[in-house]
């Protein structure tokens, strides 16, 4: 219906007094031909009245003017709508937006944009997606601003800007570009770079930002240099991303260079520019240089300031600091860009908690704490401050927690050293639903290594493969230093040679590596290889490499390496690079050179280096000294053992034992007491740990007969005790029998008991390994033919054939130090005892929350920390020492009559075995799968989001595949490329042909079964069959009945709701459970699940399988178990310890 003359006049009119101008009365030749050629004129001249009122800030108005308005175009609309979303009245914007029945693709994205102003990034991503569900193609402002949002993963949307042909602007490119580098995703990055035909210069400052990111320095510095080949002017991001090049290099002559080309390009020299200037002579230590730019900046801003102060503050100038801070709020600058997070941040540097609480006091009156950058900074501050409690304090009073916010404290108690409550934290974000980054998985990935737990190192590394981080230069270099601290060296290696990428980091990590295992010389070579490849060494190559010449004696190498880094790469020794070197002097008896070197070193020597200095005096008995070195480390660590238990073994050698009794005297007088030694092995990711001497463990006595019988073996092969590693003034049975029992010794035959045979062995230890224990390790290693590695306070000792990798120089001239004596390791994690035997299960997980999922999409969870339980095994088991012994977990012995049910609130019911017939799985459901794959994909491939998903998800799964060499995986090529979409097509359904052959129990199976049984359902193809007995009981109990399934839960509701004789069996079940909750054999799941249905006990749950090693897990856990005994099962074990049933008939619940 047209508007009437009266209505579009009176529209007209109030358009006219909104306009600075008058609208035209008259029509002109202009007019004419818009209305011969369709075009609405009084439309076009509206909207440019709604334009003028909103550009004057009058929006009210203009919403006024948009509703009188006759006729309404895209234009209109958006015009508003974008003015809704600037003024962040999201509410409005949202309403007017679905009550408009057309939108192009600016209106959908002024309303992704809006809801990204708005904090949530979720719904904008939603936005985009149901925008293509609609069929309204994006424009490149589309693609880049979903590009742009936080959470968006750039693999999955790069293929639609294949799809809609916007991969060939140049604005596009440039953002895709920039988010791959932003995610650390270079390779992908790399190809975007190549691929493009036109490039200008937001392209190569967004590749040498992201080369310089991942410290590819080299490659950057290659970049620039092709842009200026290309012709293409430098902008000042460029200046600023070459400069950020040469402070990461340390390369003060290039500074110098662009700094000149800066000087000489007076269009690009401005506040921005000067700061990046200001930023690398901070970072290349040139603080006079840093000092004279500032005073003759034309033009300081905020951020000038905060590049000084954290310059200053890096070189501990804090009242330095101090002055410039008062400066910048006595020159009035505005107290929201005041650098309060640089300040806290130099508070936590220092550390000086006394600034830290100031500021934060400032951030209370200003009404700045809650802000999000500045209450991670707090965090951040106090959990370097050591102020664990208040640091959480902060976190937790926080309404809305990032995960920048988890972050800063996980890495403030991977700082401090608890390294399971940085565990527990990291399972508590996964829980919350936040995504980890990088910082996230570097420190947890250091709790993992300081834990020595290989096996959720391992996952971890996984976690990282999935969340796309798997080619990521700084993630490579996390992973060798923990493989290599895990006492992987083999992984380690392996890890560093298949980064597509490397930088001075990666190379510092594997150089390191070999120093931790004394191999100087692949160390050296290393680090020769380093300096081949272009990279420069700085303080910790030098380090690294000094630390392997002290492991090894290399005392002309380790002189060698120390002047180099001191006059041909100018930097300047740390102290802990002096305590290296005199380490290595000390321990090959050059004490006049080590009296030299501690007169002369900028700095006073520290414990570290007085405990190495003592050392020394120990293997040499220069007991002059030793009384110097011990009587420093009385006054600077009264309370370490560690001077006193040297000093008196040193006399105690030289028969002075009345000095040696004086010093014990001493020793207790003063409270201080020796720190025990405990040895700790990781079995299928659950932490055994022994204490020196312990008796009271689980299985000691199987212990004792191991070590017995390998005892036997040695006394054969001439072993003789080294009894001057045992307790002196003692008669010679005791100190024999002081020997036997040292915790690792304890750990090895535990070890050795429960794992398969030919597989390696790692122990970690918190003290030093005695000279007895190294020579009873290598014996050992010979006689069962395992490679056994150790870990002790000092390095890494692998032993193999009866041979040690540190070539026995380290024991031949190291302390007498074993379990009863030593020094405290410095960098290893105890982990107390906790005796298993004397409480039960259930309390354990009560008191230490031992086990969690590490990931909602992963099929494998991992355990935190999990003692050895209650084994209860058959006497036939007991005495097979030759199998060794099996852990059993906690189990009873088999009834015939079902236990008091009680009790029970809740049931868990397995699905294949137990409700339904194990046939009916294997002989209906899978084939269906199987044959219908083909049709299914090719149906709705292109057409439906749910198969756009799968197939995304399969792509995925299948690179994982192919990358670890999984039979049957087939590669799936581009939509692009090959015969099309039936190509892809066909290798999808290969390889899900092939993980429903080998029953895989990955979420992209488990998905996409679920939505073909789905179609097969609905048809009525498909009808599942139910026990009448479990249908019958699902009427009939009183408790609550949840389904726990290894198939997706879409797949579990399909099957109940859907029965042949009995017809929708949901309303008979409060829930379904999958294995996003975690693995079915694993303890951590049942646990998971107990937490979720929420019952005081776990024992108030009872769990139906027919599964064994379910049930066993379960019964771990503290649930009630009955075992399903159905015709087609698998059988059960002999003994296995559980009650069972042949009909849900024989429950009463």
């Amino acid at each position: 219906m047209h508007p009437s003359k009266t209505t579009a006049t009176v529209v007209a009119n109030v358009a006219a007094a909104a306009l600075p101008l008058p609208l035209p009365r008259a029509a002109t030749p202009l007019d004419a031909r818009m209305v011969k050629t369709g075009f609405d004129v009084l439309t076009y001249r509206l909207n440019l009245g709604l334009r003028s009122l909103l550009s004057s800030g009058h929006l009210h108005r203009a919403r006024a003017m948009f509703d009188q308005m006759p006729h309404k175009n895209i234009f209109s609309l958006n015009l508003i709508l974008s003015a809704y979303s600037s003024s962040g009245d999201l509410p409005a914007a949202q309403h007017l937006f679905l009550s408009s029945p057309h939108r192009n693709a600016t209106t959908w994205t002024i309303m992704m944009r809006a809801h990204a102003a708005a904090g949530r990034t979720s719904d904008a991503l939603s936005l985009f997606r149901a925008m293509l569900g609609e069929g309204v193609i994006p424009d490149r402002v589309t693609v880049t601003t979903v590009l742009n949002l936080p959470g968006c993963t750039v693999p999955s949307l790069h293929p639609f800007a294949i799809k809609f042909g916007l991969d060939t602007h140049v604005f596009v490119c440039n953002t895709l570009l920039d988010a791959y580098c932003k995610h650390g995703l270079l390779a992908a990055a790399r190809r975007v770079f190549l691929e493009m035909h036109d490039k200008d210069a937001v392209t190569y400052n967004a590749m040498m930002m992201g080369c310089s990111k991942e410290g590819l320095h080299t490659q950057a510095l290659q970049l620039f240099a092709a842009m200026r080949r290309a012709g293409i002017p430098a902008t000042h991001f460029t200046f600023s991303s070459i400069l950020t090049v040469a402070a990461g290099m340390a390369h003060l002559l290039l500074g110098h260079q662009v700094h000149a080309l800066v000087l000489r390009s007076t269009s690009v020299l401005n506040v921005f520019v000067n700061n990046s200037l200001l930023d690398f002579y901070s970072k290349c230590d040139c603080l006079d240089d840093m000092r004279r730019l500032f005073d003759e900046m034309p033009e300081r801003d905020n951020v000038s300031y905060n590049v000084i102060i954290a310059a200053y503050a890096w070189n501990q100038c804090a009242a330095t600091v101090l002055r410039l801070f008062r400066e910048m709020q006595k020159l009035g600058f505005d107290r929201q860009v005041l650098p309060y997070a640089t300040m806290l941040s130099v508070a936590g540097s220092l550390p000086d908690v006394h600034i830290g609480k100031q500021i934060h006091a400032q951030l209370v009156l200003l009404g700045l704490a809650s802000e999000d950058l500045l209450g991670n900074a707090l965090i951040d501050m106090y959990s370097k401050c050591g102020m664990l409690d208040a640091a959480k304090s902060n976190f937790s009073n926080r309404s809305e927690k990032s995960a920048i916010s988890w972050t800063a404290l996980i890495t403030g108690y991977v700082q401090n050293g608890q390294h399971e409550e940085a565990l527990q934290l990291f399972s508590d974000m996964r829980r919350a639903g936040l995504r980890p980054d990088r910082a996230t998985f570097s420190s947890i990935i250091k709790a993992s290594s300081s834990l020595a737990m290989i096996g959720l190192g391992r996952q971890l590394h996984s976690y990282l493969i999935r969340s796309g981080y798997k080619s990521s230069v700084f993630s490579g270099s996390v992973l060798v230093d923990m493989y290599a601290k895990c006492g992987c060296l083999d992984e380690a290696l392996r890890t560093f040679d298949e980064m597509p990428e490397r930088n001075s980091i990666s190379w510092n990590a594997v150089i390191s590596a070999y120093a931790h295992y004394g191999e100087a010389k692949n160390a050296i070579k290393m680090f020769e290889g380093m300096l081949h490849c272009g990279f420069n060494p700085d303080s910790v190559t030098f380090l690294s490499v000094l630390a392997a010449c002290s492991h090894n004696g290399l005392a002309d190498e380790c002189m060698k390496y120390f002047h180099l880094m001191k006059h041909q790469y100018s930097i300047s020794p740390w102290k802990e690079h002096y305590a290296c070197v005199i380490d290595t002097l000390g321990r090959v008896g050059c004490f006049s050179q080590v009296q030299k070197m501690l007169v002369e070193m900028p700095f006073k020597a520290d414990p570290i280096i007085w405990t190495s200095i003592l050392h020394s005096c120990r293997i040499h008995g220069n007991q002059e000294l030793a009384r110097v070195a011990a009587d420093k480390l009385f006054g600077m660590e009264p309370t370490d053992a560690t001077p006193y238990v040297i000093l008196s073994n040193i006399y105690a050698r030289a028969g002075q034992w009345e000095d040696a009794a004086c010093v014990k005297k001493i020793m207790r007088d003063r409270g201080v007491r020796k720190e025990s030694g405990y040895s700790w092995v990781e079995i299928k990711q659950k932490i055994y740990s022994f204490a020196s001497n312990d008796l009271a463990s689980p299985m000691i006595d199987e212990i004792k007969d191991e070590l017995d019988r390998l005892y036997k073996e040695m006394d054969k092969q001439g072993y003789k005790p080294d009894i001057t590693c045992a307790l002196h003034m003692v008669d010679h049975e005791l100190k024999l029998e002081s020997l036997k029992y040292h915790s690792e010794r304890l750990a090895i035959a535990f070890a050795l008991m429960n794992t398969p045979a030919g597989t390696p062995i790692r122990i970690m230890k918190n003290l030093t390994a005695c000279l007895d224990c190294h020579a009873v390790i290598k014996m050992i290693s010979k006689i069962v033919n395992r490679d056994i590695i150790v870990r002790d306070s000092r390095r890494f000792h692998h032993f193999k054939d009866g041979v040690c990798s540190c070539g026995d120089y380290w024991h031949q001239c190291d302390v007498k130090s074993g379990d009863s004596k030593g020094s405290a390791c410095g960098w290893c994690e105890r982990m107390k005892w906790m005796k298993s035997g004397e409480r039960s299960m259930q309390v354990q997980m009560q008191m230490q929350q031992a086990t969690t999922v590490l990931s909602s999409s992963s099929n494998r969870p991992w355990t935190l920390w999990c003692h050895p339980v209650p084994v209860v095994s058959s006497p036939s088991h007991a005495k097979n020492k030759k199998h060794g012994l099996r852990l059993r977990a906690g189990m009873a012995m088999a009834s015939s009559e079902l236990p008091d049910l009680s009790a029970i609130q809740r049931v868990v019911l397995d699905i294949e075995g137990t409700t339904t017939p194990i046939s009916f799985v294997a002989d209906v459901l899978f084939p269906y799968a199987r044959d219908n794959v083909r049709r299914h994909l090719a149906a709705t491939y292109g057409s439906s989001e749910e198969t756009r998903a799968d197939v995304a998800l399969l792509r995925a799964q299948v690179e994982e595949d192919l990358a670890q060499g999984v039979d049957g995986a087939v590669a799936v090529p581009p939509d692009a490329e090959g015969g099309g979409e039936g190509a892809v097509v066909e290798a999808l359904a290969a390889n899900v042909e092939s993980m429903i052959r080998a029953d895989r129990k990955v979420t992209a199976l488990k998905q996409l079964q679920g939505r073909i049984w789905r179609r097969g359902f609905d048809s009525g193809e498909l009808r599942s069959e139910v026990y009448d007995d479990a249908a019958d009981a699902l009427r009939r109990w009183r408790a609550k009945a949840y389904i726990y399934s290894s198939g997706s839960r879409e797949a579990q509701r399909l099957i109940f709701a859907n029965t042949a004789a009995h017809g929708d069996l949901r309303d008979h079940l409060c829930g379904f459970f999958d294995t996003t909750i975690g693995a079915k054999r694993e303890v951590s799941s049942y646990y998971e699940i107990w937490q979720t249905l929420g019952t005081d006990r776990p024992s108030q749950i009872l769990f139906l399988t027919d599964v064994y090693q379910e049930a066993a897990a379960a019964k771990t856990a503290g649930l009630e178990v009955i075992i399903s005994v159905r015709p087609g099962n698998a059988p059960l074990p002999d003994n296995h310890g559980f009650h069972t049933i042949t009909s849900f008939a024989e429950i009463s619940i």
